[in-house]
């Protein structure tokens, strides 16, 4: 069925594996998974606690942190510089925030 439709309704753009029957079979068998067994509603109902977690971690960090944000199962945290306020990009320097931060991850 998956391969009929792709005969009459090409993609418009042929990579090496396009419409390979061992990408479409796989790639089937990953839709049909995250459908039986309701992911998307899981990751939908755990980002919230997620980000709740990470704001209550980071309450006590608001010098450091810029700001935190949750996509799905995925956080990240931005860490400024609390005298310039600038994002701090480099990763060759760890603020004495972070340090604290990691630790209280692992408690």
């Amino acid at each position: 069925k998956i391969l009929d439709h792709f005969r009459n309704v090409p993609l418009g753009y042929g990579s090496t594996f396009q419409a390979h029957p061992v990408a479409m079979a796989c790639a089937y068998s990953v839709v049909k998974y995250l459908l039986d067994y309701k992911i998307i509603d899981h990751v939908n109902k755990m980002e919230s606690v997620i980000f709740n977690e990470m704001q209550s971690l980071l309450d006590d960090m608001n010098d450091c942190v810029a700001q935190a944000r949750v996509y799905g199962m995925a956080g990240c945290i931005d860490i400024m510089n609390p005298e310039t306020m600038d994002i701090i990009c480099s990763t060759n320097e760890v603020h004495p925030k972070t340090k604290e931060f990691k630790s209280n991850l692992s408690k």
